[in-house]
């Protein structure tokens, strides 16, 4: 709930601005983004505590005054960390960036792993390993850019940001909700047990998605920067798709084998529900480059909607498979959406006049004014 609310509340105008940055137009000083990222996360703040005394209880998990504590700590390290990789990208650090993701990915899951030798370890302890992975993450890409001001007020600016960003809000949607809301249906419909096992199938299915994350990120900054899509496009979707597709064949062979090795043999079950959602991954990979494109074009409103809409078609199926058919139900829905998604992406990109700037926006305009 903490990264949901956390992706939803920077990813737009992390987006509005990546687009326009790349073009350098009406680029945000540094100074004046850390300030509105401070802003931003005061938000973060406020609404994890709401959640977690009004939302979180609804679904059985009552958390203790510790438990919120951690609870708000994990929303304000993870916005933080989403925060920080902007710049970075912008200017081109892409392995500082990564290795500062990684080191927070292993970090995490070292503290995960020690907690995991007790007996008695409470949920709170796992939500602060993910808090720690997320800290250190957020400090490392923060001391790794090359210029660090600091954060500044500066109202126009974050006015005209935010503007730009309210169009790709439906991204942060996309890789937020759609992406994770059915854990929480599974959770709603089916048991405890099932939701600690599709949580583990959903987010080792997610690891697939580092590479065509990575291209999607070098594709967007291209294309804004040239103002069309790259000869290279075609290409590039296919080394994306190409190279998950190999990695997701490999890693439904060894499933069951990897599972039980890593975590041990009361989470093999997760074994079905993770090779369906590895098929999903080889769907995400081309909507994640076409989508990248498309935001990069300055059609934010057009990757927003086709993710809404993924987000529509996965909750509609998620509601009637779950109770059915359980974490293989969601795990269907999802290769279902993922689809879809992939192939309005596709759609948009490749029908003439789907994709053409809008007018002005070569002069300084908005995205999708």
């Amino acid at each position: 709930m903490s990264t949901l609310l956390a992706v939803l509340l920077c990813g737009g105008c992390t987006w509005g601005q990546e687009w326009h940055s790349s073009r350098g137009e009406d680029r945000l000083e540094l100074g004046d983004y850390f300030g509105l990222c401070v802003l931003i996360i005061g938000l973060q703040n406020l609404f994890c505590v709401v959640a977690a005394v009004t939302i979180l209880p609804l679904a059985g998990a009552h958390l203790s005054v510790l438990g919120v504590f951690t609870f708000v700590v994990h929303g304000t390290v993870t916005s933080a960390a989403l925060h920080d990789a902007e710049p970075g990208l912008h200017l081109r650090q892409f392995r500082q960036v990564a290795t500062a993701d990684v080191l927070g990915s292993v970090g995490g899951l070292g503290v995960t792993y020690w907690l995991t030798t007790g007996s008695t370890a409470a949920p709170a302890g796992f939500l602060g390993a993910l808090a720690f992975g997320a800290a250190l993450q957020a400090v490392l890409t923060f001391l790794m850019l090359e210029d660090r001001p600091r954060p500044r007020v500066a109202t126009s600016a974050w006015r005209r940001t935010i503007r730009q960003g309210v169009s790709g809000t439906g991204i942060g949607v996309a890789q937020a909700a759609t992406y994770r809301f059915d854990r929480y249906l599974v959770g709603l419909f089916a048991t405890p047990t099932a939701a600690g096992l599709y949580s583990v199938a959903a987010t080792g299915a997610e690891l697939i998605r580092l590479v065509p994350s990575a291209l999607g990120q070098i594709a967007l900054r291209r294309t804004a920067q040239a103002g069309r899509v790259s000869e290279n496009h075609t290409r590039t979707r296919a080394i994306a798709v190409g190279l998950t597709a190999a990695a997701c064949l490999v890693s439904i062979v060894f499933a069951p084998w990897a599972l039980r090795t890593a975590l041990g043999a009361r989470y093999e079950p997760a074994a079905d529900a993770l090779r369906l959602l590895l098929v999903a991954e080889v769907f995400t990979a081309s909507f994640l480059i076409d989508s990248a494109v498309l935001a990069g074009k300055g059609r934010l409103r057009v990757a927003s909607s086709i993710s809404i809409i993924g987000f529509a078609v996965i909750t509609l199926l998620d509601f009637a498979a779950i109770p059915r058919f359980g974490i293989a139900g969601a795990a269907v829905a999802s290769i279902v959406a993922y689809a879809v998604m992939a192939g309005m992406a596709w759609w948009a990109l490749n029908t003439p006049g789907a994709v053409q700037p809008p007018p002005g926006a070569g002069a300084g305009g908005s995205p999708d004014d």
